[in-house]
C-alpha cells in the first residue's frame, strides 16, 4: 500500500495496485504536469518493481521510506524496513528534475550489466541526469548487476547511505558503483555547485567504488567527500577523474583500505578556457590502508596550477612499488607548478608489492613509500616515515622544503632507506627543521640518502664541484644541524650517504666549505670506512684496513712468476670506500671488480721483461670514473729477485719453473714457491744451496702420504720429530729412542734401564737351559725363521703391524726392545746403531760364562746338563738376522742427486757423509763382525754337511771337524740325514730376502714381495712332499708359520693397492680389513708359541719321579729334577770333553 501526497490540488487518498503500474500512471501524470510536487512514502515490506521506471518532468519529487534503518547483511551496510526488490534488466531513471529526495529506502537487483563507459547511465540502479539538487540520505543499493547509482547534477547531497556488493556482472574495469558527473550541459542556476558525500560506506563492489568527474567548463564546483568508509573494491575505492580546473576536492576522515588503489586523481587539462581558475586538493585525518598498488595515486598533467594539501593522515600498511603510499605525478615542463604540502602525516609498514614486482618486472632500485616526480614545490613538516619497504621518500626532479622536525625510521630500500633522490632535485631546509634518519638500512648503497648520480662539473685543478649542493640551506646558515644519523647502514657503500655534491658545492650563491655536511650534521654510531660515499673517483692503497690516499707508490720485491700482493680500496666522495673494478696490469691489464667498499687483497703476478729482467713495474687504475674525474694510476716498483733453488726462469714464459729433476718425484711442483707436493717414500729438500733428491727415504722416517711444503724447509716431509737430509738426524735438543726411530725428549735419567736390560738377558739365557728351547729340539725353529722374515719385511706394512702385546712379541723374538723409550739424551743414529751389538753379544756372553763355570763346578755342571751348546747355538742363530740387518744398515749407502753439484755418498741411515766420522767406526765394527763372525757361520751351516759327506774319501782336519760336530749337530738334530743342510738353507733363504729388500728400486714393490712367496711357496711344497724333519709334529709346525707367512702376503698385496690409489685391483683390501688380518695371522703364531712354551714346560718337569716320592712322602731334590728332565750324555775320549754332546735320539726314541 503507497501514501501518496500530490501538492496541486488537496488530495490524499491510499490507492491499493501494483508498484510498477502505480508508477508508471505517476510517470503519464507527472509528465503531462510540469507543476506537480509528489511526495511517495512507502510502507514496510518488499516490494517488487517488475519494469524499469523513467520520470522526466521539471517538478519536485520525493520517495520516502517509513521506518527506522537497521544493520544489513554487513556491518558497513544499513538496510531499511522498506525495501524494492527489482526484477532483471530493471532501472530507475530521473531526467530534468528540480528537486529529487530519496530516503530510508533499500534497492535490491536493481539495474543492468555495465557494457561500456555511456553506460553509466543506462546500466545503474538509480541514474539522475540534467537535474539540479538531489539529496540522498539513508539509501541502500545492493547487488545491482551494474552500477548503483549515476548522478549528473548540478548540487548534490548523498548522506549516510552504502553501496554494498555491486556492479557483479560488469567486464570493464573503468565501471563503478557510484558515478558522478559535473557536465556543461547544465546552465547552473548559483555560481557554485556543490556535490556532498556524508558517512557513507561504499564496500565489497567491483572494480571502482565511487568515480566523480568534473567536465564542466562554465561553472565551479566543490567536491566533498566527509567521513566516508570505502573498502575492498576491487580496482580503486575512490577515483576523481578531472579535465577541468573548475572545482575543488575537500576530503575529511576517509578511511579507504583493501583496494589495489586507495584513492585516485587524475586531472588533465591541457587546454585552457576563460576561467583562470587553480583547483585545491585538501585532504585531512584520513586513514589510507592495506591497499595493494598505491595509497593515494595522484596524476596532475594540466596547464592550470593546483594545490595538494595532505594533512594529519596516516598511510600505513599499503603495498605497491613506485609510491605505496603516496604517489604524486606532475608533467614537469608544465607551465605552472602543482604545490604539494604534506604535514603532520605518518606513512608506517608500508610494504613492496611482490605481484606486481614480479609480474612489472620493476628495477628494484627505486621502489619507494612516497614517490614525487617532477614538482618544484613541495613542503614536507613534521611527519614521520617509519618501517617502510622501500625508500621512505624517492624524488626525481622535485625540489622539497623541509620544516619542522622529519623522521625517517627503520626503512629498507635497495638503495638509499630514507631518502632517494634522481637526477636534477634537492632538500631545502629551513631554519629550525631537522632531518632525523635512524636504523635505515639499504641493501646497496646510501643507508640514509642516496643521490642517483648526475653529471658532476669539477675544476681540474682542484677537483672541486661546481654543481649544486644536493641540501640547500635558508641563507646558507651552517650554524644549526640540520641532519641526525643514528645506526643507518647499508650492504656494499654508504652508510649514511651515497652520491650528490656535498664538498666545495654551490649553497645558494656562496660556494660550501669542505665540510659543511659533516658541520651541520650530527652522527651517532655511524662507523666504518663507507660512511659518505659516491661512484668511484679514485683507488688508493691501503695500510692494513685503512685506505691512504696519500701514498701513491710501492716498492716490493718478487720472484719472477710470484704473485705480488697488495691492498687497494675504491674510493668516492670522501675519501670514503665504494665499488668499482680496477685494472692492474704490467703488460696485458687484468680488471678486478671490487664488489664491496672494504680494502681488497689484490695480487698480480710478475712477469719478467726482457729488456729490464731486474726492475718491473705494476700499474694500478680504476676503469669507471665517475664522470669528470680522473687519477693517475698508482704505481708498485718491484724488484725482480733470482729463482729459488730448484727453480729456473723460463725463457718461453718469463717466470720461474721446476727443475726436470724434480717433476718425476713430485705431483705438483711450483716454480715460483718452490713449494711442491708429493707422497710416497721419496725425499727432495734444499741442501747447502742445491736441491737434493732421493728415490728413497729410508725406513719410517717420511711421511709416506701426500704433503705439501717448500723446498726450503725439507723437514716438513720428516716424520718421527726427524730433521736433516734424509730425515736422518733428530730435531734440535731431541734425542732417538729405542724400539722406534722416532725422536722425542729424553733425559739421562733412562740410564737407569740399563738393569732391566741385564736381567732381561739373564732370565732369557735361565729360561732357554730351563725348558730345553732350543734348535736342538726344533719346536722353535719355523717360528724364528717367521718372526724374522716378519721383521725383514716391516717397510712394507705401513704401520699396520703395529698392535699391542702382537709386535712387542716379533720384536722380542728378534731382540729388539719392542717399545718406545728414551735411553739417554742425545743418543743419535750412530750410537744407537753400536747398541744392535751390545745385547746380543752380552747374551753370547752369558752363555760362555756358564760353559766355563760349569767347567768349574760339578754341580753347576749337573743342573745345566747337556743343554748349553744347543742354548749356545739357539741364541746364535736369534742374533743372526738382528745382526744381519744390522751390518746392512751400517755399509748400505745412498748417492742422493742434486741441481747444482754432487753431495757424494751418505750413510743410508742419518745422511752423514759415507765412511766418516761415526760412522767410519762402525764400519770397521761391522767389517770385523761380517767376517769373523757372519760369513763363517753361515759358511759353516752351509757346508758342514758337504764336510760329513767327503770325508769318507778324504780325513782331513779331523780334530776340527770333531770340534765342530757337535755345534753342527745341534743345528742338524731334528732334520733327516738327507735335509741336515736345511738351518743352511733357511739361513740363505733370509739373507737372500734381506738383500730383496735393499737392492730393489722400491723395497715396498710387489717385486720384493714375490721373492718372499716364492721361497716360502718353495720351502712348503719341499716340505709337503719329503720329510724335512724326523718328528712330523715338528714338520707340521714349520708349515704352518710358512702358511702364516703366505697369509701376510696375500694381506699386504691388497693393502698395497690401497696405498698406492689402485682401487680397480682383484685382491683390494682396505687398509682397517689388511690390519684385522695380519693382527690374527700374529696371534695364530703367538697362540703357536705358547702352546710350545706349555708343551716344553710339561716335558721337563719329572712327573713320574714326583708322583713316586710324593706317595713315600719324600721331598723331591733339585737334583733329582735335573737328573730326571735332562737327557743322557754320553762322553766319548774325544777332545773337549765338556763341550762333546751326542746326537739327538732318532724320533722313534
Amino acid at each position: 500500500m503507497y501514501c501518496i501526497f500530490i501538492q496541486m490540488v488537496t488530495l490524499l487518498s491510499v490507492l491499493k495496485m501494483p508498484l510498477a503500474s502505480l508508477l508508471m500512471s505517476i510517470s503519464v501524470l507527472l509528465n503531462q504536469n510540469h507543476a506537480l510536487a509528489l511526495v511517495f512514502y512507502f510502507l514496510p515490506g518488499t516490494h517488487f518493481l517488475n519494469s524499469s521506471i523513467v520520470i522526466s518532468s521539471r517538478l519536485n519529487i520525493s520517495f520516502q521510506g517509513i521506518g527506522e534503518m537497521k544493520e544489513g547483511p554487513h556491518e558497513t551496510v544499513l538496510e531499511s524496513p522498506v525495501v524494492i526488490q527489482c526484477a532483471e534488466d530493471v532501472t530507475i531513471e530521473f531526467g530534468t528534475c528540480d528537486n529529487i529526495q530519496m530516503g530510508n529506502l533499500t534497492f535490491k537487483s536493481c539495474g543492468r550489466e555495465f557494457n561500456s563507459i555511456v553506460d553509466y547511465f543506462t546500466s545503474s540502479a538509480i541514474s539522475i541526469t540534467n537535474s539540479v539538487n538531489v539529496t540522498i540520505k539513508y539509501l541502500s543499493i545492493q547487488d545491482s548487476p551494474g552500477g548503483a547509482a549515476a548522478i549528473s547534477v548540478s548540487n548534490c547531497q548523498i548522506i549516510h547511505s552504502s553501496f554494498y556488493l555491486n556492479n557483479l556482472n560488469s567486464t570493464d574495469n573503468e565501471s563503478s558503483t557510484v558515478t558522478v558527473i559535473f557536465s556543461s550541459i547544465i546552465t547552473p542556476r548559483s555560481i557554485h555547485a556543490i556535490f556532498l558525500m556524508n558517512h557513507t560506506n561504499i564496500t565489497n563492489n567491483r572494480f571502482i567504488g565511487l568515480i566523480v568527474n568534473p567536465l564542466q567548463n562554465n561553472y565551479n564546483t566543490s567536491i566533498h567527500l566527509n567521513y566516508l568508509y570505502t573498502a575492498n573494491n576491487s580496482v580503486a575505492n575512490v577515483f576523481v577523474r578531472s579535465v577541468t580546473n573548475l572545482y575543488d576536492l575537500f576530503v575529511t576522515g576517509l578511511k579507504t583500505t583493501g583496494s589495489l588503489n586507495g584513492l585516485v586523481l587524475t586531472h588533465n587539462t591541457l587546454t585552457e578556457n576563460e576561467y583562470r581558475y587553480s583547483p585545491s586538493i585538501h585532504m585531512t585525518n584520513c586513514f589510507v590502508s592495506y591497499n595493494q598498488l598505491v595509497g593515494i595515486n595522484i596524476a596532475w598533467f594540466s596547464s592550470f596550477s593546483g594545490s595538494l594539501h595532505l594533512n594529519s593522515s596516516t598511510l600505513s600498511h599499503n603495498s605497491g612499488l613506485y609510491g605505496s603510499a603516496l604517489l604524486v605525478n606532475t608533467d614537469p615542463f608544465a607551465n605552472e607548478q602543482f604545490d604539494i604540502i604534506v604535514h603532520n602525516v605518518t606513512f608506517d609498514r608500508n610494504t613492496i608489492s611482490e605481484a606486481f614486482y614480479e609480474t612489472l618486472g620493476v628495477a628494484s632500485s627505486f621502489i619507494v613509500t612516497i614517490g614525487i616526480f617532477g614538482s618544484t614545490d613541495v613542503v614536507i613538516s613534521n611527519c614521520t616515515i617509519s618501517n617502510n619497504e622501500g625508500s621512505g621518500l624517492g624524488i626525481i626532479d622535485t625540489y622539497i622544503t623541509f620544516y619542522g622536525i622529519n623522521i625517517f625510521h627503520n626503512n629498507s630500500a635497495y638503495n638509499g632507506g630514507g631518502i632517494f633522490m634522481i637526477s636534477s632535485s634537492f632538500l631545502f631546509l629551513t631554519h629550525g627543521s631537522m632531518l632525523r634518519f635512524s636504523d635505515n638500512h639499504a641493501n646497496n648503497s646510501g643507508g640514509a640518502i642516496n643521490v642517483q648520480q648526475i653529471v658532476l662539473r669539477v675544476v681540474s685543478s682542484n677537483e672541486q664541484v661546481t654543481n649544486r649542493c644536493f641540501y640547500q640551506l635558508q641563507n646558507n646558515d651552517d650554524t644549526h644541524k640540520y641532519f641526525y644519523f643514528e645506526n643507518n647502514t647499508a650492504d656494499v657503500a654508504g652508510s649514511v650517504l651515497y652520491g650528490g655534491a656535498m664538498s666545495y658545492c654551490i649553497q645558494g650563491i656562496y660556494r660550501a666549505s669542505e665540510h659543511q655536511f659533516t658541520n651541520i650534521s650530527k652522527f651517532v654510531n655511524q662507523t666504518g670506512l663507507s660512511i659518505i660515499s659516491s661512484d668511484p673517483r679514485k683507488v688508493c692503497f691501503c695500510e692494513y684496513t685503512t685506505p691512504n690516499c696519500n701514498l701513491k707508490s710501492l716498492t716490493v720485491s718478487a720472484t719472477p712468476g710470484e704473485s705480488v700482493p697488495f691492498i687497494v680500496a675504491v674510493v668516492g666522495q670522501h675519501d670514503n670506500t665504494t665499488t668499482g673494478t680496477v685494472s692492474v696490469s704490467i703488460g696485458a691489464p687484468s680488471n678486478h671488480n671490487i664488489s664491496s667498499a672494504v680494502c681488497t687483497n689484490l695480487t698480480q703476478e710478475v712477469i719478467v721483461e726482457a729488456n729490464d729482467p731486474d726492475k718491473v713495474t705494476i700499474h694500478v687504475r680504476l676503469t669507471d670514473f665517475e664522470t669528470n674525474f680522473f687519477q693517475p694510476p698508482l704505481t708498485i716498483n718491484v724488484n725482480v729477485n733470482p729463482c729459488l733453488p730448484g727453480t729456473y726462469l723460463s725463457q718461453q714464459s718469463q717466470v720461474c719453473v721446476c727443475d726436470n729433476n724434480i717433476k718425476p718425484v713430485t705431483t705438483n711442483c711450483n716454480g715460483v714457491t718452490a713449494t711442491v707436493t708429493k707422497e710416497g717414500r721419496s725425499w727432495l729438500g734444499v741442501y747447502e744451496n742445491c736441491t737434493a733428491i732421493n728415490d728413497e727415504c729410508p725406513y719410517d722416517y717420511c711421511i709416506h702420504s701426500s704433503i705439501t711444503f717448500p723446498l726450503s724447509d725439507p723437514d716438513r716431509q720428516c716424520a718421527l720429530n726427524r730433521s736433516g737430509l734424509l730425515c736422518g738426524k733428530c730435531k734440535e735438543g731431541l734425542s732417538l729412542m729405542l724400539g722406534t726411530n722416532k725422536c722425542g725428549d729424553c733425559t739421562n735419567d733412562y740410564l737407569a734401564l740399563l738393569i732391566p736390560f741385564l736381567l732381561a738377558g739373564m732370565a732369557l739365557v735361565v729360561l732357554l737351559i730351563a725348558l730345553n728351547l732350543t734348535v736342538t729340539v726344533g719346536t722353535i725353529n719355523g717360528l724364528l725363521f717367521f718372526a724374522n722374515v716378519v721383521k725383514i719385511y716391516q717397510p712394507l706394512f705401513f704401520g699396520l703391524d703395529y698392535i699391542p702385546v702382537l709386535s712387542q712379541f716379533i720384536s722380542w723374538i728378534n731382540l729388539d726392545l719392542g717399545i718406545e723409550t728414551c735411553f739417554y739424551a742425545g743418543m743419535n743414529t750412530c750410537a744407537k746403531t753400536g747398541l744392535q751389538f751390545v745385547f746380543p753379544f752380552y747374551l753370547w756372553f752369558l752363555i760362555f760364562l756358564i760353559i766355563m763355570l760349569s767347567r768349574r763346578s760339578s754341580k753347576l755342571s749337573q743342573l745345566i746338563g747337556n743343554n748349553a751348546v744347543p742354548v749356545l747355538c739357539t741364541l746364535l742363530l736369534l742374533s743372526y738376522t738382528k745382526i744381519l740387518r744390522t751390518l746392512i744398515s751400517i755399509f748400505i749407502l745412498v748417492n742422493p742427486v742434486s741441481t747444482c753439484r754432487s753431495i757424494g755418498a751418505v750413510w743410508f741411515n742419518n745422511a752423514e757423509p759415507y765412511l766418516s766420522g761415526c760412522h767410519l767406526v762402525l764400519f770397521i765394527i761391522a767389517f770385523i763382525v761380517l767376517v769373523v763372525l757372519l760369513v763363517p757361520y753361515t759358511l759353516f751351516l752351509l757346508f758342514f754337511p758337504l764336510w760329513e759327506l767327503c770325508r769318507s774319501k778324504w780325513s782331513i782336519c779331523t780334530s776340527l771337524y770333531l770340534k765342530l760336530k757337535p755345534f753342527f749337530d745341534a743345528y742338524a738334530g731334528p732334520h733327516t740325514d738327507l735335509f741336515r743342510i736345511w738351518p743352511g738353507l733357511l739361513l740363505l733363504a733370509r739373507i737372500v730376502i734381506m738383500l730383496s729388500t735393499v737392492v730393489a728400486l722400491d723395497p715396498v714393490s710387489e717385486v720384493t714381495l714375490g721373492v718372499l712367496v716364492a721361497l716360502t711357496a718353495v720351502l712348503i711344497i719341499t716340505m709337503s712332499y719329503v720329510s724335512v724333519y724326523k718328528n712330523k709334529k715338528i714338520q707340521s709346525l714349520d708349515i704352518s708359520y710358512l702358511v702364516y707367512l703366505l697369509i701376510i702376503c696375500y694381506v699386504i698385496h691388497g693393502s698395497l693397492a690401497q696405498n698406492n690409489g689402485d682401487n680397480s685391483r682383484i685382491f683390494y683390501i682396505s687398509r682397517q680389513i689388511a690390519r684385522v688380518g695380519i693382527g690374527a695371522t700374529l696371534s695364530l703364531s703367538l697362540i703357536s708359541f705358547l702352546a710350545i712354551m706349555v708343551y716344553h714346560v710339561y716335558i721337563c718337569v719329572p712327573w713320574t719321579k714326583i708322583k713316586r716320592n710324593m706317595r713315600k712322602n719324600k721331598p723331591v731334590q733339585l737334583e733329582d729334577i735335573a737328573s730326571e728332565s735332562l737327557p743322557k750324555t754320553i762322553v766319548t775320549t774325544t777332545v773337549i770333553p765338556n763341550l762333546r754332546e751326542p746326537l739327538l735320539e732318532s724320533s722313534a726314541d
